[in-house]
């Protein structure tokens, strides 16, 4: 892997370190996700800043995080990557779930082995079911004509931690996208996504974002406010 050099070191960072963090991410971004074929070495750089970002200033944060949603929608374009990976990286980006994010760009990297062609195609299944609240290991496993403990084997080799971490992810995650719609409450959002109770939601969200759904949704509406 190829380190990216950190200009970042704590929560407050002066403008200049904020300035120069945001233009040596540009840089990355766009040399990992705007030149093709991608070169692992590039995303693999792109990742190392991506884990970065929790610990930018806001305002940072947000130009980068437009800048990875607009590379990702010009990645899909030229790829020819399924809507299903550009709705995850929105809604990933939507809430600041970098670790989604850096899973997602992960998936860009060639799928040589077995093991990350299970992993891919878990994610599918899980993209397309998760609605379901009776959606399991097992399940998915059946679906992909392998056994539950291959499934886990492969998830955990990738890195991916286990399917209900997984699961759990991707329904927080398609969850707070829904939230984005003016009037969709977090109660329907929640069982929109697989989940049995709103309290069940709260719980995932507080796990997955550190923080909670009421807290995400009332920082949406208040930037709704601010953009009218």
């Amino acid at each position: 892997m190829v380190p990216v050099p950190s200009v970042v070191r704590s929560r407050h960072l002066g403008t200049t370190d904020s300035s120069d963090f945001v233009h040596s991410f540009s840089n990355t971004t766009q040399v990992a996700l705007c030149n093709f074929p991608l070169r692992p070495a590039e995303v693999e750089r792109l990742i190392h800043g991506v884990d970065e970002l929790p610990l930018v200033s806001e305002p940072a944060q947000s130009t980068c995080v437009a800048i990875l949603h607009k590379a990702g929608r010009h990645t899909c374009a030229a790829m020819g990557i399924t809507e299903s990976w550009f709705d995850l990286w929105t809604e990933a980006l939507c809430v600041r779930d970098f670790v989604s994010v850096s899973q997602l760009l992960r998936k860009l990297l060639p799928s040589r082995d077995t093991d990350h062609r299970i992993v891919a195609a878990v994610r599918q299944h899980i993209a397309r079911h998760h609605a379901d609240p009776k959606l399991s290991a097992a399940d998915t496993a059946d679906a992909l004509g392998i056994t539950r403990r291959r499934l886990a084997a492969a998830l955990s080799k990738a890195g991916v931690g286990s399917y209900r971490q997984l699961l759990r992810r991707t329904r927080v995650t398609r969850a707070l996208g829904l939230l984005r719609a003016p009037g969709f409450s977090i109660k329907a959002a929640a069982f929109a996504c697989g989940f049995r109770h709103a309290s069940e939601f709260s719980r995932a969200c507080v796990e997955v974002t550190g923080t909670s759904p009421r807290r995400l949704a009332r920082r949406v509406e208040t930037r709704r406010s601010e953009d009218r």
